[in-house]
């Protein structure tokens, strides 16, 4: 028993649970309502027809590829990195992975990538149309793990109470849902009536995940400083390094100025709900060593394709001219200061020609 007659706490147990930080998680409290205008609002920001490509960023994000064109127009490669686009995402694949609202991504643009467990990385990226079900289940979780990361706050550790406590929340898993689920019985105290009551949760079954590093055995950035011996200054390029041989505290002559972005856990957990916890927080610490030094860190990006774009997106416009004043869309942008704007409800999308290498 955890609670008294009273519903309150044992002191005993107190003494030994530890309060779960939940930071930008918290964005979550905003509703479904705005999560579902929030993945209107990344499904519109792809099919703007300035994206050639979607790929994975240095810690797992959905990235966009803008076309030639587009970077003529001073426009730049940019991932999703709205913590609540990133949430909002995150259902839609659990729920759907790539055959729901995201399926655009499979579809139109191809979207391609390896899997995070394999160990020859050599291998060329598969497309998601022409992977077997259990790659995509994994290929989906690997994207939720950064999903979540870029969700959450970007400095300290995500743990797996975080996750199921978010995953709870957000009523994952739904009536749908990518992945098997599990089901269990539970007693619960009931803190009104004081009594015991039989409950059933259920949880998304991550059984056959699989987790390594080697996404950031293969990332690579190049790290540069200011050189002011010449007028006027310039970047001076110290080398190129791999994501893990900083986090993992393999670059010595590199301590002085990134000494202190490490992993969290030194050898990583590698199965199941553990495994994806794990998978979750090296992207949390992956964010934290770029964001933290952006300007004197270059991401190698692979090569793309930016000649054309391969889908278009028209949302109709919701109208809020009649709507009282502070409600709307103007809570959910104090909310979050990585909002990319309001959309409408719906829309409609069109394909278009892809271009080719």
């Amino acid at each position: 028993m955890l609670y008294d007659s009273e519903g309150e706490v044992y002191e005993v147990v107190g003494e030994n649970v530890q309060e779960i930080e939940m930071g930008r998680l918290n964005l979550i409290r905003s509703g479904p309502e705005v999560l579902a205008r929030r993945l209107e609002e990344v499904i519109k920001n792809f099919g703007d027809g300035t994206v050639s490509e979607v790929i994975r960023d240095y810690c797992g994000r959905l990235f966009m590829v803008r076309t030639d064109a587009a970077l003529e127009q001073d426009m730049e490669d940019k991932p999703i990195d709205s913590p609540l686009e990133n949430l909002a995402v995150y259902k839609e694949l659990l729920a759907h992975g790539f055959h729901g609202e995201l399926s655009f991504l499979k579809d139109n643009f191809k979207i391609k990538g390896r899997l995070d467990n394999i160990s020859d990385w050599s291998q060329s990226e598969k497309p998601v149309e022409f992977m077997s079900l259990e790659e995509e289940q994994l290929f989906v979780a690997n994207l939720c793990a950064a999903c979540v990361s870029a969700g959450s706050d970007k400095t300290g550790t995500l743990t797996i109470d975080e996750i199921c406590y978010l995953n709870e929340f957000m009523g994952i898993p739904g009536d749908e849902c990518f992945y098997p689920v599990i089901e269990k019985t539970v007693r619960i105290l009931n803190k009104t009536n004081k009594e015991q009551e039989t409950v059933v949760k259920k949880y998304i079954d991550l059984s056959a995940f699989m987790y390594t590093r080697q996404k950031f055995w293969k990332t690579f950035v190049t790290i540069r400083t200011i050189d002011d011996s010449t007028d006027p200054w310039t970047y001076k390029d110290l080398g190129t390094y791999t994501i893990h041989k900083i986090l993992k505290g393999n670059a010595a002559e590199l301590d002085i100025l990134l000494g202190t972005y490490r992993y969290t856990i030194d050898a990583p957990y590698k199965k199941k709900m553990d495994g994806f916890t794990n998978q979750a927080d090296d992207y949390v610490q992956a964010l934290e060593l770029i964001h933290g030094n952006e300007e004197f860190m270059v991401w190698q990006m692979p090569n793309v394709d930016r000649s054309s774009s391969p889908f278009s997106y028209t949302a109709e416009e919701e109208s809020h001219g009649n709507r009282p004043d502070g409600k709307g869309d103007d809570e959910e942008v104090a909310t979050d200061d990585s909002s990319s704007g309001a959309t409408g409800s719906k829309g409609s999308r069109g394909g278009g020609r892809r271009g080719r290498r």
